[in-house]
């Protein structure tokens, strides 16, 4: 973000819309440069085997497990998905907030 506010003008530097939006994309530049090491992509391969297994979890375990059981497991296997994905989609959604702080920049 400090790189990208050395170019705005001061009335832009104190708009709460761009600060945002800035901080926004910064944080989603974080989650793509992790996503991008070999780290964060052993992490998402770890993290769509083990929803893999939730499945199979799921497929053994519907018959005779609890509700409470099967909602457990459930929300495990979402929680990784969602993980996945936010690792997976930040270049994209990097990409978009920064051309929304384009727009906001040149209204």
């Amino acid at each position: 973000m400090a790189k990208k506010l050395h170019n705005l003008s001061e009335d832009e530097k104190n708009d709460p819309h761009v600060r945002g939006l800035l901080a926004q994309a910064d944080k989603h530049h974080d989650i793509s440069s992790l996503a991008s090491t070999a780290g964060g992509k052993t992490l998402i391969d770890q993290l769509i085997k083990d929803t893999v297994n939730g499945v199979h979890r799921l497929r053994g375990a519907y018959k005779t497990a609890t509700h409470i059981e099967l909602v457990s497991i459930v929300a495990e296997m979402s929680a990784k998905i969602e993980t996945a994905t936010l690792l997976l989609r930040a270049k994209d959604a990097e990409a978009v907030i920064s051309a929304r702080l384009e727009e906001a920049l040149h209204e």
